[in-house]
């Protein structure tokens, strides 16, 4: 996984990049239709290309307000993956729209008030202060209430309760989903908005200021696939990229409020599964069911030590999970539905805390390789997860913190490649796997390590 976690290009549920090597030879990429509130914008339009690039998909992509999603959806409108509020999403559930147990949690959104550039920012401390603010503008931009949109149905019903909605009326402009803050700047000086802060935080031309908590309003933004609509690896793969740490970064810079983002995401198409690694534990979503995995013994470290810990599926859809501050792995097995402890027996650097920051699991030689970003180190370990073999390079891996399989063509050859800081490396190992030459050569497209994973 990649330490360059402040660009959202650089890395997976991290992150990140995508690498799915099955989605390469791909003539024609599967389509994602998807139908979200239009606050979502924001954010899509910075992370929308580097899904698509990465995974391989094309993403058809609608904008409604959350009161206009909603109506779409109970008229029959397909698509793979619906982004809407709370709200919106229990009432098309309650229709039987929405398939049970598909929900996903995104993040959520404040309103706040938007003036242009360089005028003087009105004072928003108390409720006063913001009622003042209202009538002191020359002129008041907010979403259509009859839109259905939770922001101007909110303003709306504020406005009201302060007594002012008669004064405000001549003066009050109502933009479409999304375009209030745009709308706000091209009245001019004077101008005041308000709509939801992830449309406002970020743009040119504009300042941000902050509505009084006690008439706060939080939109949240939920993630769900329709009835009758199939797991579709491209709507599995999104909904899983929206919690990488990169997508989450970009969120945040929009002013939403986002859970911390998962240490690692795979995507296991074949059985239809997600397998989601946070901070308490492994989790499984599959048939709209969420199952936690606890690891027994778990121990890892922060960012600020460490890169993360690492996770890959077996050849049984068990999930292996390591340690990346000790040699140590779990193995959460959902035929046992039970999580066991594994400590490999090193042949060197017994005397090292040997954390694995990248894993990787080589088909063709049924067995996995490890990176320890720590001291550089690489490690074969065998499928029963018993014993880990140090493998001799000509330079040592330092802050690697991802690990990929290459494809090659012939199944006796072996090339891995690792990522961290300052740049990527390819690792050659010989044919008896016992050593191997790194390069310092930019990794092959389908071996781009990522924070979200999908296998097949």
């Amino acid at each position: 996984m990649g330490t360059g976690r402040q660009q959202i290009q650089r890395s997976i549920l991290g992150v990140i990049v995508l690498a799915l090597a099955s989605t390469a030879t791909r003539a024609e990429p599967q389509e994602l239709r998807l139908l979200s509130a239009a606050s979502m914008q924001t954010v899509f339009k910075e992370v929308i290309g580097d899904f698509e690039r990465r995974a391989g998909y094309k993403v058809s992509l609608r904008y409604s307000t959350m009161g206009a999603v909603t109506d779409r959806m109970m008229g029959g409108e397909q698509v793979d993956l619906v982004i809407s509020s709370p709200l919106s999403i229990a009432a098309l559930a309650a229709a039987g729209r929405i398939q049970p147990g598909s929900e996903v949690t995104i993040a959520k959104t404040a309103v706040g008030m938007v003036v242009p550039a360089g005028d003087p920012l009105p004072r928003s401390i108390s409720v006063e202060d913001f009622r003042q603010a209202l009538l002191g503008a020359r002129v008041l931009v907010y979403p259509n209430p009859a839109g259905g949109g939770a922001a101007g149905v909110h303003i709306a019903r504020v406005i009201e309760k302060l007594g002012i909605a008669e004064q405000l009326k001549g003066k009050t402009r109502y933009g479409a989903g999304g375009d209030v803050a745009e709308v706000t700047v091209a009245q001019g000086s004077g101008a005041l908005g308000l709509t939801q802060v992830s449309e406002i935080v970020g743009k040119p031309g504009m300042q941000f200021v902050p509505v009084p908590e006690p008439l706060q309003n939080y939109t949240g933004f939920v993630a769900a696939r329709p009835s009758g609509a199939a797991a579709s690896e491209p709507a599995l793969a999104f909904m899983a990229f929206l919690r990488t740490p990169e997508a989450v970064a970009v969120m945040r810079s929009k002013g939403m409020q986002v859970d911390a983002a998962p240490l690692r995401v795979i995507q296991d198409a074949s059985r239809n599964r997600t397998w989601v690694l946070e901070q308490d534990a492994v989790y499984l979503h599959e048939g709209g069911e969420k199952k936690r995995f606890d690891l027994p013994g778990w121990i890892y470290a922060g960012e600020s030590y460490a890169c993360r810990p690492d996770m890959v599926i077996d050849p049984q859809g068990a999930a292996i999970v390591s340690s990346n501050v000790m040699p140590v792995l779990w193995r959460a097995d959902p035929r046992q539905a039970t999580a066991t402890k594994h400590e490999p027996v090193l042949d060197a650097d017994t005397d090292k805390d040997v954390g694995f920051t990248g894993l990787v699991y080589a088909p063709d030689q049924g067995v996995f390789f490890a990176v320890s970003a720590t001291y550089g180190t690489l490690w074969r370990i065998d499928p029963l997860l018993r014993r880990a073999q140090h493998i001799s390079m000509s330079s040592p891996l330092r802050n690697a913190c991802g690990l990929a399989l290459e494809r090659t063509k012939t199944r006796r050859t072996v090339v891995l490649c690792a990522r961290g800081l300052p740049e990527s490396r390819r690792v050659h190992l010989t044919p008896d796997q016992r050593s191997a030459y790194v390069r310092p050569e930019a990794c092959l497209e389908q071996a781009t390590d990522a924070d979200i994973a999908l296998v097949k």
